[in-house]
């Protein structure tokens, strides 16, 4: 929903590609109980339509057991979404965790403000070694 409470369009939802595909996915007998139309409340700021997008796939790929791969541009907000995934599992299903991150050094100070800035009450630990460390 935007600021105006309309539920906000995908932009590219009209393509002829997008509706074939989207007519193979729905053929498909995959299970999926749960389709959030709202993000989970935990969160703080204001999901993108296309981050809840993601993260209603990222719960599809959960409850079928399947990998994936959360690819786009830089900025779009993967981490967020990834980060919306666990506050879902806590939220929803009951697990607490611990979920293990595994990302480029580089990125540490990124997950570590995401975390304080959209899931204030998860506790984060930024683990990492130095080269002679890494077996």
């Amino acid at each position: 929903m935007n600021k105006k409470g309309r539920k906000q369009q995908n932009p590219l939802e009209h393509l002829p590609e997008i509706q074939e595909l989207k007519q193979e996915l729905d053929g498909l007998q995959f299970h999926s109980a749960t389709h959030l139309n709202e993000q989970p409340v935990c969160i703080k700021g204001q999901m993108r339509w296309y981050q809840l997008d993601g993260l209603n796939w990222l719960i599809w790929l959960y409850e079928n057991e399947i990998q994936g791969i959360l690819a786009d541009e830089m900025g779009l907000g993967k981490t967020l979404q990834a980060l919306s995934l666990l506050v879902y599992l806590k939220q929803y299903l009951g697990q607490k965790g611990p979920h293990l991150v595994v990302a480029p050094k580089s990125t540490l100070p990124n997950w570590m403000k995401e975390v304080r800035t959209f899931c204030d009450d998860f506790k984060a630990i930024q683990f990492h070694g130095n080269k002679d460390l890494r077996v």
